[in-house]
């Protein structure tokens, strides 16, 4: 492939179609709530566990089996590099998150 046949083109910002005639809908989610902010640094989906980081660079673990997800977001949606809102709790093996918002 040459430079000449290469076609610059501009950004497309717009939703993706579904279906054609149909908009996708965005949901938005509110970062201005009580919740403490991190974000996910290790997420291993199947063994069920992983590690986010807060603001001042502490490292907190999460297992799904314990962890309730709120809003419009689920567990299926989570991965690494993700900005969330969490709460803790004390447990058996010390600090764990206890509820997660994706943002």
């Amino acid at each position: 492939m040459d430079a000449q046949s290469v076609q610059k083109r501009s950004c497309n910002w717009l939703p993706v179609l579904h279906r054609l005639g149909e908009v996708a809908q965005v949901q938005m989610v509110d970062e201005q709530d009580a919740f403490s902010k991190g974000t996910i640094i290790k997420y291993y989906p199947r063994q069920g566990f992983g590690l986010l980081e807060n603001v001042r660079g502490e490292h907190i673990s999460f297992s799904l089996a314990e962890l309730d997800v709120v809003g419009p977001k689920d567990k299926k949606s989570l991965k690494r590099g993700l900005r969330v809102g969490y709460d803790v709790g004390w447990t058996s093996k010390g600090l764990h998150v206890s509820k997660l918002k994706i943002y």
